[in-house]
């Protein structure tokens, strides 16, 4: 970060903002979350937990190992385990697929958007990447993503 950089976030104003739910206090630290249409999916090491966002209620768990970040894409549930990134059926709990974390286990969070799976990682001087592999996005490569070996 430049120090030009660093002084525009600081100079940024900062708006009080209204909390309008709050899940927990969980047992353990959440290290990852996102939402599939109907459920939070919360990554609770060791466990991946849906709960119902109306009641706050757990509804489900997946026996899953969550380190950092948790996406979905409309269909699966993607999530970093430590130096690798599965593909989990929530339906049924499975792997269907798992590639290596490009951070090799220093990633930080995951997000899905337009067709790609993004990455944030700490090794990788701090970057975020979009990871493209076969079958896992619809979106074409381009030349400024990586694809992991």
């Amino acid at each position: 970060m430049t120090r030009k950089t660093r002084r525009h976030l600081t100079d940024a104003p900062a708006h009080a903002v209204q909390i309008v739910r709050e899940y927990g206090p969980f047992a353990d630290h959440v290290h990852g979350i996102t939402y599939d249409g109907s459920h939070v999916w919360a990554a609770r090491r060791p466990k991946l937990v849906a709960f119902d966002p109306g009641t706050g209620k757990p509804t489900r768990t997946i026996d899953r190992i969550g380190d950092a970040g948790t996406a979905f894409d409309g269909k699966y549930l993607y999530q970093i385990t430590e130096a690798r990134i599965d593909k989990i059926d929530p339906a049924t709990g499975e792997v269907v697929a798992s590639i290596p974390a490009p951070g090799h286990g220093r990633d930080s969070g995951l997000a899905w958007s337009e067709g790609r799976l993004w990455v944030g990682s700490t090794a990788i001087a701090r970057s975020t990447r979009s990871i493209l592999k076969p079958g896992w996005s619809c979106a074409p490569s381009s030349p400024t993503a990586s694809s992991p070996a």
